[in-house]
C-alpha cells in the first residue's frame, strides 16, 4: 500500500513541478510528460537496485536523479535550468516526505 502512495506522491509532485516551471505554456501533454519521466525514474531506480553492490546502493538517488534531468530535456523539452530545478525540487519534496512518513509509522 505504502509503494503505491510513494508513486501517486512522486508522480503528482513531478507533474506540479513540470506544471509550474513549465516554459513553453503547453500544458496539454505535461501529464503524459510527467507519467514517462516518473516510469523512467522508477525503472532507472529499480535497475540500479539490481545492479550496484549493496556498499553503492547509496548512489541509487544520485543515478535516478541524472536519468530524470535528462529524460526531463528529451520528453518534456525542458531547459537545462529548468530540468535542474524540477530535479532539485523533486528530490527535496520527496526526502521531507518520506521523513514525514518514517516519524509517523514510528
Amino acid at each position: 500500500m505504502f509503494l503505491i502512495i510513494d508513486i501517486l506522491i512522486a508522480g503528482g509532485t513531478l507533474w506540479l513541478l513540470m506544471i509550474v516551471f513549465n516554459e513553453s505554456g503547453r500544458f496539454d501533454m505535461v501529464k503524459a510528460e510527467a507519467g514517462i519521466c516518473l516510469g523512467a525514474v522508477i525503472l532507472a531506480g529499480f535497475l540500479l537496485g539490481l545492479l550496484l553492490p549493496d556498499g553503492l546502493r547509496l548512489l541509487k538517488p544520485l543515478g535516478q536523479a541524472i536519468v530524470l534531468y535528462f529524460t526531463l530535456g528529451a520528453v518534456g523539452g525542458f531547459s537545462q535550468k529548468a530540468s535542474l530545478k524540477i530535479v532539485i525540487w523533486f528530490f527535496a519534496i520527496l526526502f521531507v516526505v518520506g521523513l514525514f512518513f518514517a516519524l509517523i509509522s514510528q
